[in-house]
């Protein structure tokens, strides 16, 4: 799930490396994205 990926990167990442995370699959997985309170920001493509 969204949320297991994000608690991967927060448990094996240190926090001053941390950067984006970008979003790559279909419907179901961008819309848990959206809805996630840790999205602020949206990057658009096509």
């Amino acid at each position: 799930s969204l949320d297991e990926a994000l608690r991967l990167i927060e448990t094996s990442v240190p926090a001053p490396e941390r950067g984006e995370a970008f979003i790559i699959g279909g419907g179901e997985i961008f819309q848990q994205a959206l809805r996630h309170p840790s999205c602020k920001k949206l990057y658009l493509t096509r």
